[in-house]
């Protein structure tokens, strides 16, 4: 495809990793916006043109879309709300926190480049959203949402996700330890919420336990 078309550019490099693959990606892209895909995901034919043309609408620096969880039984939206919301990072955060609304996960985001600087995905963990998304957030002025399904959420036996639990299942509770931490000196409003959060980690945690020793 990059030799069909010169806007595209195709790069290779030793597998890193996740974290390793989208900071490459960051480094080497001269676009003004970023977004991460994954490669067993797939998107909605116009979810570009949809969040782009929200950016440029709203004059946002984030643009969100909402999800299908897609399993080999079917495909099921994350959530079933019509209503587009204009918000500011912090009310994002929030709504990441408490989850049924907007998602944590990286690729359902349209993302101004100057909006990241020099933000980037921690190496060497699972739950690289976690991590990334509400550090995110804090940069952002304005943030607009669509709660339409444009990206579709791959799960599959033998993922990162779905794979037998070993210690770096942890990782998750990591994050939102942090998350909360420095949820306490920046928006102590918040504080109730971002502790619910770090108890679904938890309780997820818990539950992979369960389901890998049964």
């Amino acid at each position: 495809w990059a030799k069909k078309d010169a806007r595209i550019k195709a790069f290779h490099k030793e597998n890193g990793g996740l974290s390793d693959a989208r900071n490459f990606g960051i480094e080497h892209s001269t676009a003004e916006f970023l977004i991460f895909i994954d490669s067993d995901d797939f998107i909605e034919p116009q979810m570009l043109e949809t969040l782009y043309g929200l950016i440029t609408e709203h004059g946002a620096d984030v643009a969100v879309c909402g999800l299908y969880n897609c399993y080999k039984s079917g495909r099921f939206a994350r959530c079933t709300d019509d209503d587009i919301i204009v918000c500011d990072g912090k009310k994002a955060l929030e709504y990441v926190l408490i989850g049924d609304r907007m998602s944590v996960e990286a690729p359902t985001k349209l993302i101004k480049r100057e909006v990241l600087g020099d933000l980037r995905f921690l190496k060497g963990k699972t739950s690289e959203d976690a991590f990334f998304t509400p550090e995110l957030l804090t940069r952002v002025s304005k943030l607009v949402e669509t709660p339409k399904p444009l990206y579709n959420y791959w799960h599959r036996g033998g993922s990162i996700t779905t794979a037998p639990f070993n210690e770096k299942g942890t990782h998750v509770i990591e994050a939102y330890e942090i998350n909360l931490e420095k949820i306490k000196n920046t928006y102590p409003d918040l504080i109730t919420v971002a502790e619910c959060r770090l108890f679904w980690a938890h309780f997820t945690v818990l539950d992979r336990i369960l389901a890998s020793s049964s």
